[in-house]
């Protein structure tokens, strides 16, 4: 096993799948970046497999191929630097995890510093899938009226500039149902609750008992970074792939961050030299592995990377069609 060290000092927030392995512990030693990089690895070409196979007509079947090879082939340079090739799709938990502490490195130090944050959840009732691209263009029409109206002047005269970041989300539902819905960090409670009575004034068919506005907690922005969609299904079957498929169609170009009010927009893609020197291997230079089933191996010695098994409770978050 090649000997790894991590030289990222980023804050890793793993995605939705990842961190439902709590429980797993991995070794404490300075390949845990990689080994936490092998097991999303292993559940997004999974991922990536099964959506292929049950949606060979979508739109999105290549890029859902691209992601089948994301981070296939780990290469080191001369001084034993590790590169890879990512495909930066939103169902992709390797990139995922690049993207979350990308955004929570650049997003924090801003966020911080609002008066007294407010994190307020705005939704409207569960649709089908027929419906699911008019309640997007619906709820980002809305949002965009109610931030125009507080640059008017009657805003103004009671309230501080809305300033903070709104996340727009996906949920897949049982019984076909989907739920689009708004989690957003205001720099205070007047602002969140006028936001939210805006809201309810251009839906009147969002419930109040469905919107939620409290003081944001370290939870509160793990929240908001932590995933753009997320599933009470396991995506095990054709119906279920099918579903997911929707979904990214749907969310396909969609912005999933919006800054505002003097908070610095950050691009939510990264780039591949963003990540150069992130990984060093030590004693492996110019060397090229290649992943097989569920590790990468040395192409000219055959050696694994790491030589360590995926837990179950990893290899249970997903499934390989036969």
């Amino acid at each position: 096993m090649a000997n790894i060290q991590n030289k990222s000092n980023c804050t890793i927030a793993l995605q939705n799948t990842v961190n439902s392995t709590q429980g797993v512990q991995s070794d404490n030693t300075l390949n845990s970046t990689l080994q936490k990089r092998q097991w999303t690895k292993y559940i997004s070409k999974g991922h990536a497999l099964t959506l292929m196979h049950y949606n060979q007509n979508s739109l999105l079947f290549k890029s859902y191929k691209n992601t089948s090879y994301c981070a296939e082939v780990l290469q080191t340079n001369t001084m034993g630097k590790l590169t890879t090739t990512y495909c930066k799709n939103r169902w992709c938990q390797t990139c995922n995890r690049i993207k979350t502490a990308r955004l929570i490195n650049n997003y924090m130090p801003q966020l911080e510093n609002l008066k007294n944050a407010q994190f307020l959840t705005l939704t409207l009732p569960t649709i089908t899938a027929d419906n699911l691209l008019n309640q997007i263009s619906a709820m980002e029409s809305t949002w965009r009226k109610i931030y125009k109206k507080s640059k008017e002047a009657k805003y103004k005269k009671l309230y501080t500039p809305l300033k903070g970041i709104r996340k727009a989300e996906t949920t897949i539902r049982p019984n076909g149902q989907y739920h689009y819905h708004f989690h957003l960090l205001l720099d205070n409670e007047p602002q969140a609750n006028w936001v939210l009575q805006q809201w309810l004034q251009y839906n009147p068919t969002a419930s109040r008992k469905a919107q939620d506005i409290r003081t944001a907690t370290k939870g509160a922005y793990k929240e908001l970074f932590k995933y753009a969609f997320k599933s009470t299904i396991k995506m095990d079957s054709k119906i279920n792939a099918k579903r997911y498929d929707v979904v990214f169609a749907a969310l396909k170009n969609k912005r999933t961050f919006q800054a505002f009010g003097g908070i610095k927009k950050i691009d939510e893609d990264f780039k591949d030299e963003d990540l150069i020197n992130n990984i060093s291997i030590e004693d492996s230079i110019n060397k090229v592995y290649k992943w097989v089933v569920s590790d990468w191996y040395d192409k000219e010695t055959g050696e694994p990377l790491l030589n360590l098994e995926i837990p179950s409770k990893v290899k249970d978050l997903t499934n390989y069609p036969q």
